[in-house]
């Protein structure tokens, strides 16, 4: 039992694949049989490429033995065989070539298709778990992602909260030491006020003292006006001066 596939089967699952020669051979749309669009550009470009002959009957006859279906229709060929499907490189191990007397028969032995089938739904199985539990692990990652989108969003706000309450601590911290610093200086002012204005009130209540007790008559008080007598204006004209007549 070959645990590879053969270089046949892998030739053939490269050309199809081959981007460059999708004008010649390709997959179908259902991606379970290969179609030659051109077989006179398939026997002169592609068989020379990977078999190193042009002879498409050959290679017609080479599918047989490897029990692939040929569909022909006016323009074009299809080959088509249950375990060449694309995207599905790892079922070619699965493909035996036949031998002469089952090829010339065309009727494969019953045990070797069952044990084949077998296999075959053995890895279909196992891809399905595979399958499942890919679907699981993108699940519980998506979950994951959301969740640490969700914590990060939240550590943002709780961010901006802190960065709030430091300032309206640093807020209150500037206001409370601007209140004591008043509250302090309006004591010293205060108590200096008192002790000017107690230094004021005795003084005023000094000089309230003093000027009440010289008592002011105003009316005893007589306007003074000069008084000249005839001797003494006599006295201040001089011997040889006469009065003067008005």
């Amino acid at each position: 039992k070959n645990k590879h596939p053969t270089t046949f089967l892998c030739k053939i699952y490269e050309m199809v694949n081959e981007e460059s020669l999708e004008n010649i051979i390709s997959w179908t749309a259902e991606g379970d049989s290969f179609i030659i669009k051109d077989c006179s550009a398939f026997s002169e470009q592609v068989l020379p490429k990977y078999f190193r002959h042009n002879n498409f009957s050959s290679f017609v006859r080479q599918l047989n033995m490897y029990d692939f279906k040929k569909i022909k229709t006016e323009h074009n060929i299809t080959f088509s065989h249950r375990l060449f499907k694309k995207n599905k490189r790892n079922l070619l191990k699965y493909i035996h070539r036949q031998t002469s007397e089952l090829y010339v028969d065309n009727k494969p032995k019953k045990k070797h298709n069952q044990k084949l089938n077998e296999k075959v739904n053995e890895y279909e199985a196992e891809q399905n778990k595979v399958d499942f539990l890919v679907k699981h692990l993108e699940g519980e990652y998506n979950t994951v992602l959301e969740r640490n989108q969700k914590l990060i969003s939240m550590l943002i706000q709780y961010r901006k909260r802190e960065e709030r309450f430091q300032s309206l601590l640093a807020t209150y911290s500037e206001y409370a030491t601007c209140k004591l610093t008043s509250k302090s200086s309006s004591q010293e002012a205060e108590q200096e006020f008192t002790g000017n204005s107690d230094l004021e009130s005795e003084e005023m209540s000094a000089s309230w003292n003093e000027f009440s007790e010289v008592p002011l008559k105003l009316e005893q008080i007589q306007p003074i006006t000069p008084s000249v007598s005839e001797n003494s204006s006599a006295c201040s004209l001089g011997e040889g001066q006469k009065k003067p007549k008005y």
